[in-house]
């Protein structure tokens, strides 16, 4: 049972992070925003989307079963996954981890044939190059207890992250519904992008890990996510505030730098 319970969490994890890892490349050279985005909901290098699929991959890389049949349920675990996921989160949290609408054939923006065929090109590399390797050293795992530490740790970061991001997602529900209505729908990563765009060149200090925390009001951004225009008439009232504050402050220090002997002089002559 042990042996088990380890195979499967190693195999999680690894798919988990190497997820992360193609994502993030993913997104920096072929995504529409070509910048280093952290992906997926959690803010650790964890897409627990990867982390099943690739667990699911090893139970069928491991049947008796013809090659043909084998890519055909990569093809439609993968896709069965990604569709279920992106729903859940779409009903629940309001909110779309990505999205397809903008892709002729797309179903419901959460699915697309394209990605099926990478999804099918990824699971039969996952099956010729990876799975030897995880099937090759899980009696690893169960012999080097020490390691098998290191991996429940692990695992108890991705629980922590787990919990905080939900809790997040939850914020943002509730500012969405706020600002926008009960049928508003987050752009999750759209958003991110946004929030980074907007103080990218100003002091209010963003993080690549924590993208919706920072010094800044996270109903504010959700309010711009959904009426740009509105925070941008807002953003020059604060900036006019701000000339107008310095311009007071200029004006004292240069009061401050006037010679008291021809204040006094010019007293003298009044």
């Amino acid at each position: 049972m042990i042996k088990f319970v380890l195979q499967y969490i190693f195999v999680f994890l690894t798919g988990s992070i190497m997820g992360w890892c193609l994502e993030v490349v993913y997104r920096r050279y072929f995504g529409l925003a070509r910048k280093w985005i952290n992906p997926g909901f959690l803010s650790g290098p964890f897409l627990p989307l990867y982390g099943f699929a690739l667990c699911i991959l090893y139970i069928v890389s491991g049947l008796n079963i013809e090659l043909w049949v084998k890519v055909i349920c990569f093809a439609l675990i993968t896709t069965g996954l990604e569709y279920v996921t992106g729903v859940f989160f779409l009903k629940v949290y309001k909110t779309r981890l990505w999205d397809y609408s903008n892709m002729k054939f797309n179903f419901q923006g959460i699915i697309h044939p394209l990605y099926t065929c990478f999804w099918t090109v990824l699971s039969l590399f996952f099956y010729y190059v990876l799975y030897p390797f995880f099937y090759g050293n899980v009696l690893f795992l169960y012999e080097h207890l020490e390691f098998s530490l290191i991996v429940g740790i692990v695992l108890g970061f991705v629980v922590e992250d787990v919990i905080q991001s939900f809790d997040v997602l939850n914020k943002l529900r509730n500012a969405a519904k706020q600002v926008a209505g009960t049928t508003a729908v987050i752009q999750y990563d759209l958003l991110k992008m946004e929030i980074r765009d907007r103080f990218e060149n100003r002091p209010v200090k963003t993080s690549f890990i924590h993208p919706f925390r920072g010094e800044f009001n996270l109903k504010d951004q959700v309010k711009a996510h959904f009426n740009p225009a509105e925070l941008k008439e807002q953003f020059k009232e604060q900036v006019k505030e701000q000339m107008e504050k310095i311009d007071r402050i200029d004006l004292k220090e240069q009061m401050k730098k006037i010679d008291p002997r021809k204040q006094n002089t010019s007293q003298e002559k009044d």
